[in-house]
């Protein structure tokens, strides 16, 4: 049960990808609190593809992946008062979340592509086999 947050809160349930793709691209910022320890989530990919910041939990390859005063912000898993707090901020803030979405954009044409990981890879490999 959710408070009245009236028009504040959307709650959906099973989403197909465009209407998916819509819903994230209407929104300020994507919200991934998880308290498992993930390595990449999904969530976070989409969320940058799509322009959009991330607040994220301080749990596994989260803050790897979103980068506070860059790409979005890190909250404790489970301090509910400081996601709160996050989400009352990051409302009041569009220029800031726009950013912090453009360089969640950028990291994905960047970064996280396969050309990218590709070398990483290499890298690696090369290491490994060079002594």
């Amino acid at each position: 049960e959710f408070a009245d947050l009236g028009d504040r809160l959307r709650v959906w349930g099973y989403l197909d990808t465009p209407s998916l793709h819509d819903a994230i691209r209407g929104s300020r910022a994507g919200l991934l609190p998880s308290q498992w320890y993930e390595n990449a989530p999904f969530a976070i990919y989409e969320a940058f593809a799509l322009g959009k910041p991330v607040i994220g939990s301080d749990r596994g390859g989260i803050p790897e992946m979103v980068k506070p005063g860059d790409t979005g912000w890190i909250e404790p898993a489970g301090d509910v008062e400081a996601w709160a707090r996050a989400m009352e901020n990051v409302a009041g803030a569009a220029k800031q979340a726009a950013t912090r979405g453009r360089a969640g954009r950028l990291a994905m044409e960047t970064i996280y592509t396969t050309e990218a990981h590709t070398k990483a890879l290499l890298k690696i490999f090369e290491k490994l086999t060079a002594s």
